[in-house]
């Protein structure tokens, strides 16, 4: 061995790094939360066992050469506490919601005035909550966010108002009236001290914590059967709950020290299926391993068809549900359901996410209708949404109330009053969709994503033709086409679907 040391440092180094490249590169096995080569067999480092100066000159070099790759995480052990987290994560944010909303006795000006000095856009929800103007006469708000934020973005803008209200330094104007006016769900402070990250990977311990804190599993039990996760339907007690390839990630970054991350490189995220708690805003937990490692490149792939289209607006519940045999995927659905994910990339860069440390990528799996899919859905209804925004900025349109111009259809209350407002999505939807196209966005695609559309003409129709706000929503609904199917050798939608459901039930919560 000690001739193999005559050898130029230079040319040591190309030996090990032909050594330690394996084909593939690494995965990460959600389960042991352990690296394996790509046949899932266990790494093979021997040479570094040689001597002392060799584990000197090859360390981190294996992690630096190969690329990591992780996928979605399913167990049938886990899938019922993963099912559990998700209804969790739920119910805590609407306690949350439904607590500020009957905030209004609370909201005094210099209290108003801290919550809008760090959430700014919220203001008029603010001003909502405050002087109860739910109401307008073109009708009623559903009272229930994002407002055309990301969901996340709002959550937390509901947890600090909330903090807020309740910090010592207000606490004792209100003397008993606080506790008041959360009596009906017991005191707000646990809710608050309850916050899970959404990426978590809980134990069961973990989970049972929680489920107390929100009174038990029977108000679990009970929130679950509402909103369709619970029930006694076959699809729903079948479904595979999965963690995200974020989530995993995080976990395996967080289970490692410092000194061993620093060496990783590139990993690549499969979110090949759907997975539970707001997997669209799992990158925001990358974001510190991504400030201590420069150097290090993550990219993750949305699966389209078995993953980003995967959703039904017309209720914020289970996958199972979603599988039942004569939902077809809607042309109406799609552009929210690949906007649920574009618009969580916008918090990431403010929040300390290095401008090239990550990058979303929507795979279209070497579908050629993608690119129509987008250029006559997604980026249709994008200059849809910014051609009603002109021609309200302009007067072409009477003025709407925030409160109706962002009412949103798409939770659980709006799915019951509908708004007819689904071509309005999120505030930044159409810009964000113009960088892609233009590729200045952290987002890109694996087809040509097409042209965005001329908004201009669009107006110009509208006005040649007179059109109300109705007619803009209604003609919103005109499509060419009503539904899709995957291209073969594809497989079919059914059988996507197919695919998320078990030979098994699903157990009820455990303690």
């Amino acid at each position: 061995m000690a001739t193999f040391f005559y050898l130029p440092r230079e040319l040591r180094d190309m030996i090990y790094r032909l050594y330690v490249v394996s084909d593939g590169g690494y995965v990460l096995n959600p389960e042991s939360n352990r690296l394996r080569n790509a046949m899932g067999r266990p790494i093979d480092l021997a040479l570094t066992y040689t001597c002392k100066r060799v584990a000197d000159e090859m360390r981190g070099l294996a992690l630096e050469a190969n690329t990591i790759t992780v996928s979605t995480f399913y167990s049938p052990h886990e899938r019922h506490r993963a099912r559990d987290f998700d209804v969790v994560m739920t119910m805590l944010h609407d306690s949350l919601q439904s607590a500020l909303n009957r905030a209004e006795l609370f909201l005094w000006d210099d209290i108003c005035a801290e919550i809008s000095g760090t959430f700014p856009q919220f203001t008029p929800v603010l001003n909502m909550i405050k002087h109860n103007s739910w109401h307008s006469t073109q009708g009623r708000s559903s009272m229930q966010g994002p407002w055309g934020e990301p969901p996340s973005v709002h959550r937390d803008f509901v947890r600090f108002a909330l903090q807020t209200i309740s910090n010592l330094d207000y606490r004792h104007r209100f003397n008993d009236e606080f506790a008041k006016a959360f009596c009906n769900s017991g005191d707000i402070r646990p809710l608050l001290d309850l916050d899970p990250a959404p990426w978590m990977i809980p134990t069961q311990h973990d989970l049972r914590q929680m489920v107390d804190t929100l009174g038990g599993k029977s108000s679990l039990r009970s929130f679950g059967f509402v909103r369709g996760w619970m029930g006694s339907e076959s699809a729903t007690r079948r479904a595979m709950y999965r963690y995200s390839a974020a989530a995993v990630a995080i976990r395996f970054l967080e289970s490692n020290t410092l000194a061993t991350r620093t060496h990783l490189r590139d990993i690549v995220l499969i979110e090949d299926r759907e997975s539970v708690s707001n997997p669209a805003c799992h990158a925001m937990g990358l974001i510190p391993f991504c400030q201590e490692n420069p150097a290090m490149r993550i990219e993750r792939r949305v699966s389209l068809w078995h993953n980003a289209f995967f959703y039904d607006s017309s209720m914020s519940g289970a996958t199972g549900w979603r599988t039942k045999e004569y939902r077809q995927l809607e042309v109406n659905e799609m552009s929210f359901a690949v906007a649920r994910w574009i618009i969580e990339t916008l918090p990431l860069i403010p929040a300390g996410m290095p401008a090239k440390s990550f990058t979303l990528v929507l795979d279209g799996e070497g579908d050629p209708q993608c690119t129509e899919i987008f250029q006559t859905v997604v980026l249709r209804d994008a200059a849809w949404q910014q051609a009603m925004d002109e021609c309200f900025q302009s007067g072409d349109l009477p003025p709407e109330p925030y409160g109706m111009r962002r009412n949103s259809q798409r939770n659980f209350v709006g799915a019951i009053f509908p708004a007819y407002n689904e071509s309005y999505l999120f505030d930044k939807f159409p810009q964000a969709m113009r960088e892609i196209v233009e590729g200045t966005s952290m987002v890109r695609c694996t087809f040509d994503p097409g042209e965005f559309v001329d908004v201009q003409r669009l107006k110009s129709i509208a006005k040649r033709e007179s059109w109300s706000l109705d007619h803009w929503r209604v003609k919103w609904y005109e499509r060419e086409k009503k539904t899709y199917e995957p291209t073969p050798p594809m497989p079919s939608w059914s059988e996507i679907k197919a695919g998320y459901l078990s030979n098994r039930h699903v157990r009820p919560f455990r303690r």
